[in-house]
Order: C-alpha cells, then structure tokens, then sequence
C-alpha cells in the first residue's frame, strides 16, 4: 500500500492480487484523498483502506463461487465415467488393472481439488485491519530522500526561529555529517550520536575560542546535544522519519568543575565598572558605542536587564508612565529571550546622572545606528554592542577572572542586591524578567507605581566606599 504525493494532494495505491483482477476490471486501487495535509491523509487512509478490503473481499467471494461452480460442473461430468467403468468391470469377468486405475485418478483428482479450494478459501487475502492507522510508505518513484541537511531546513525555517540559534546549529550539522560520512537521516541510529558525543569529548578543538582544547560537557550538552535533539525531535514530528535516534541519548557526564566564586560581581568589580564608565571615551568609537560604554553598564546594575536587552534600547522606550519615568523592553526593539514586554522603572540615580538627557532628542536606536546595519540577522548590531563592552570590561576595566561574566553577571548582582534590600523577590523577577517559579505566582502582576516603590528600596552605587 502506498501513499502517493501528485502535485501537492495526496493519493492513494494499493495492488490488487492478480487472481481477482480478472473480476474486479483493474490492478490496483486507488483514489485522491483531496488534501494536501499529510496528517489529514494518514487520517483519511484507515476509511479508504476498508473499503479496499471490501472491493478485494466480494471479488473474493465471487471468484470462489465460480469456482465452486466449475468444480461442481467437472464432478458432474465426471460421475458418468466413474459408473460407466464400475458397470464395465461389474460385468467383466477379468477387469482390467488400468479400469481401476482409471477411477481411481478421477477420485484422486476430486479430492486434490476439493482440499485445495477450502485452503484457498481459509488464507486471508489483506493482513487483517487494526484500530491503529496502518504503516504505509511513500511511493518509491515518488520519495524524495531524506537528508540530515533536508530536515535541518525545515526545522531552521520554522515561524519564530532564532537566527543565532539557526546559524550555531547548522554547525553543529555539518560537524555530524562529516563524522557520520554520510547525509541520510535516516541512516542513524542512536549508538552513531552516543559514538559522535564521545568524539566531541576527546577531540582537540582546531579554531575558536577554544582552540588547543577539549570541548566541556557543559558545551557538548547544551550546544552539540541541545541541537541534534531538537532537529531529530523536528524531524520525527514533520513524519520525515520513523523514528527519533536522539530520543534516548544521555548527557556527556564529566567532573564537576570546582566553583570557587559567586556568579555575581564582588563590590570592588561592581565599583571597577561604573567608574570606568563614567570615564569620557577616548579614541575612535562611534557616537552609538560612547553612549553604551557610559550607559548600558549602569541600566543592567539598576534593572538586572540582559545585556541586549539594553543594547537595543531606543529613544522610544524611554517613557512617563503613570507618573514615573521608565524604559521599556520589548521583542519590537529586537530579540528577547522570553518575547513578552514589560516596563522598568527608572532608578532615581539614573535620572539624576543625567540619563533623561542623554536621551532627549534621539530617534530609534540608542547605542548603534541603524543605517550602518549590513543586513545580517545572525549577529545583529546590538548584540556586537554587548560583545564590545564585555571585551571592554575584561581588558580596559581589568575584571579578567574567567568565573564571572563581564556583562551577564549583572543580572545575578541585581538579584542578590534585592535580597539584601529586602526588595520582595516577585517584584525582582518582574524587573529583571524572570519567569516565574510557580503557576501561582504568575497570576497578576504589578503596576508600575508597585514596582517603583520596590526599587525605592534599592540602595544607591556609591563609588567611593571603601573595599569589599
């Protein structure tokens, strides 16, 4: 049985046997299901294939009956014989061995005939139809293969994919393509992935940040693995393949690398930075990258922001709303983790450092220009923005540890702040966009006037108290 692609709409075929083609007037079966949905034609084929088994059933039946009838006509005609030569030898006196042997075939083929129709009638023409929708198989002139490189396609070019993410993860393909030595998805098997994780773990990285060293398992976990399970899992649900190799394939396991310091910055970082930002740019740095450097690291220290999150900031965003100025962080200024917009208050010691200002006059984005974009959706300007300032921090700053992140680890250091302020920790997810821990805790929300008296609360970055 096939399930056949014509010019988008799907149909279906199945091979009528050869000793009913005779009654039924064709060699095979098959109708256009009128639809271009592939799931709606797996759902259609179950009804069309009953009533298949139905046409070869009464075909079926038939053929036996004018069988049985043939086979009645031939005993009929053979009863005569049989008689004639039982009254020859009644009336013989020597009855001769080849008039036994005579009846005797006729007998013998009687009942070779008879055996073989109740076998005929017993076998079962269709494998019998079960509840479950029955396994079909696209037809063979039809198909088109299916490549690793094919079900990657389809799954990059989903509605909301993440170019970044598209772009990291293409990657990852080709680097299974090339250790598979082959591009047929179908072809692989779960022990092939268990095979390629164990080879990401031991070979020596030959470009990149990581040049000279072994890949971590935290790497092979969250990028390598992260990938092939999404693209397979893609795969098996879009029905290109049978069945998800990567289903069951376990995270690489490695030592746990010793912690020895807190995600968030330590007080001296923290002054480092903000002073180090109030410093006026030198050198050739476009209008966009001076206000960043000045701005971007005091936001995330008073929001607990992300960093492009700040980096996109435009002119627009900056808004009086019920009474309290605010910045607002929304997917309509670019890309945003969790895609849902929300409104930060600002602290008073932004507006006092003269952030309004900074402000007041500009269109559009505040820290890149837009007329200077090239295009790319893989790494948008704002996201070079964030990459400039962390290179600025680890080297004009000096804050080179490699156990704390130069942009990210503000979000923790906001968070830890709030917990000593006794900012309630509801209003520290809002602010710095956090999902919520519990079903419970998303419902409602807080006003902006709600939100600006829990930052109240949040204390001031003074620079010049003493050491941590």
């Amino acid at each position: 049985m096939y399930l056949q692609k014509r010019e988008g709409t799907y149909y279906t075929r199945l091979v009528v046997p050869a000793r009913f083609r005779g009654i039924i007037g064709k060699s095979d079966l098959g109708r256009s299901l009128k639809t271009k949905d592939r799931n709606e034609a797996k759902r259609l084929l179950p009804e069309w294939l009953a009533e298949a088994q139905a046409i070869i059933a009464d075909a079926e039946e038939e053929l036996a009956g004018r069988e049985n009838s043939a086979q009645a006509a031939r005993r009929e005609g053979r009863k005569p014989d049989v008689e004639r030569l039982r009254r020859k030898i009644r009336g013989s006196t020597a009855a001769m061995p080849s008039h036994y042997a005579a009846i005797r075939d006729l007998l013998r083929e009687e009942e070779e005939e008879h055996a073989f129709a109740l076998a005929r009638a017993s076998a079962p023409v269709l494998p019998p139809v079960v509840n479950a929708p029955p396994a079909f198989l696209d037809s063979p002139a039809k198909a088109e293969p299916i490549t690793i490189v094919r079900m990657f396609n389809g799954y990059a070019n989903q509605p909301g994919s993440n170019p970044s993410t598209v772009n990291q993860f293409r990657s990852i393909m080709d680097n299974l393509i090339a250790f598979l030595g082959h591009n047929d998805a179908v072809r692989v098997s779960h022990a092939d992935l268990v095979r390629w994780l164990e080879h990401l773990r031991t070979e020596i990285v030959k470009r990149g940040p990581a040049k000279g060293k072994a890949r971590s398992a935290t790497t092979i976990n969250e990028s390598y693995l992260a990938a092939i399970k999404a693209v397979f899992a893609y795969g098996r649900q879009a029905l290109l393949i049978d069945s998800n190799p990567a289903a069951e394939v376990k995270k690489v396991r490695a030592p746990k690398k010793p912690k020895l310091r807190e995600k968030d910055f330590t007080k001296a970082e923290r002054r480092a930075i903000l002073k180090a930002a109030l410093v006026p740019a030198a050198g050739n740095l476009s209008d966009g990258r001076k206000l960043a450097r000045r701005w971007v690291p005091w936001l995330c220290a008073y929001t607990g922001a992300r960093v492009n999150e700040m980096t996109q900031l435009r002119a627009e965003d900056v808004q009086n709303a019920e009474g309290h100025w605010t910045i607002r962080i929304t997917p309509e200024a670019g890309r945003q983790k969790t895609k849902e917009a929300r409104t930060v208050p600002l602290h008073e010691h932004l507006i006092e450092q003269g952030f309004l200002a900074a402000v007041e006059g500009k269109q559009g984005p505040l820290f890149y220009d837009p007329a200077l974009d090239r295009g790319g959706t893989v790494k948008p300007q704002s996201v070079k923005v964030g990459q400039f300032l962390a290179t600025w921090v680890r080297t004009t700053v000096g804050v080179s540890d490699q156990d704390v992140q130069p942009n990210h680890a503000w979000r923790h250091t906001f968070k830890t702040v709030c917990r000593e302020a006794g900012i309630e920790e509801q209003a520290s997810d809002a602010i710095s966009g956090h999902t919520p821990k519990s079903i419970g805790r998303k419902y409602g929300s807080y006003s902006i006037p709600a939100l600006a008296m829990q930052l109240e609360k949040f204390p001031r970055y003074e620079l010049e108290l003493g050491s941590n």
